[in-house]
């Protein structure tokens, strides 16, 4: 009887053992799971933010009277990397669709999204919120990703002569 007795003990033992190994086995493995899959989800998270954020473009800003829209071209359409190219490449993409006129000496924006100019007002390019004339424009300044380039719709300017 005490044969039989101890034979059950060291069944319980082994068993109990048993369950205890494989208790710790779950219990890693399931904080190993719930690490990676904490992981792969911040890691999902961090590159969809980078896909929005990481588009390499030139930023257009075009200012009205009553609002503002921003414009980005990315880098794989523009052929250089100078004001008047960058300008140019948004008026191949039609956003914003942009109109110049372009003489000898000067190119002078036009059109833009459909508003003209007219005698009140006009078109003025800026970037990095410097005036450029459209004797500059036509000069071709170079222009940096991280510049803004900016048209906005002015007043114009009335020049009085002696």
């Amino acid at each position: 009887m005490i044969f039989l007795l101890n034979l059950d003990l060291t069944k319980m033992r082994n068993k109990n053992t048993y369950l205890q190994f494989l208790h710790i086995y779950l219990t890693r493995v399931f904080s190993m799971v719930l690490i990676l899959t904490s992981f792969l989800f911040s890691n999902c998270q961090t590159n969809s933010q980078k896909n929005q954020n990481s588009i390499l473009g030139y930023k257009l800003i075009v200012d009205y009277p009553d609002r503002k829209e921003v414009y980005i071209l990315p880098v794989e359409n523009i052929v250089g990397n100078e004001l008047s190219d960058i300008l140019a490449g948004y008026s191949l993409q039609q956003e914003p669709s942009i109109r110049f006129v372009s003489t000898s000496q000067s190119i002078e924006i036009m059109d833009v999204l459909g508003t003209r100019n007219n005698l009140q007002y006009a078109w003025r390019l800026y970037v990095d919120y410097k005036e450029v004339s459209p004797s500059d424009l036509k000069k071709s300044k170079p222009i940096q990703l991280n510049q803004i380039i900016q048209l906005k719709y002015l007043p114009l300017r009335k020049v009085i002569l002696p």
